[in-house]
């Protein structure tokens, strides 16, 4: 449980950190951000897939896109063939805020990991890889 509890704090530490460093004055939190971010990744998403890639529930979800597509950042539609699912893009103006958060936040982590050796760097990375995968399995089976 060290290391489950230990990735929890540590996780929740660089959310806090980057909200209070980068994104306040971007005027987004982590979820936001994380959903802007899925989104500039992998283009337009059902709404189902975009809560899974960026781990919130869909109800909460709801709410940040409600909060997104007000600030003319991601745009909602209507699937053309099934009615019940639901599309997100972004917007230009969304896209452009991704461009403008994405090296200001690999600057930012690279301070944050800076006291981690490369070696220590690419073993952390390959075993939290692996601890997903593992899980992925694991559900995939349930």
């Amino acid at each position: 449980m060290a290391l489950v509890s230990g990735l929890h704090r540590a996780c929740g530490s660089i959310r806090q950190h980057l909200e209070r460093t980068l994104l306040d004055e971007a005027g987004l939190h982590w979820s936001a951000f994380a959903t802007l971010w899925c989104l500039w990744l992998d283009g337009e998403l059902e709404t189902r897939h975009l809560a899974d890639k960026t781990g919130v529930a869909k109800s909460t979800l709801s709410g940040i896109l409600n909060m997104l597509e007000k600030r003319k950042l991601v745009r909602r539609r209507v699937h053309e063939l099934e009615r019940r699912l639901v599309l997100v893009e972004l917007t230009a103006a969304g896209a452009e805020r991704v461009r403008t958060l994405v090296p200001k936040c690999g600057s930012e982590e690279a301070r944050i990991m800076s006291g981690l050796t490369s070696d220590q760097l690419r073993a952390t990375t390959v075993g939290i890889r692996v601890i997903l995968a593992t899980i992925r399995q694991l559900d995939a089976q349930v």
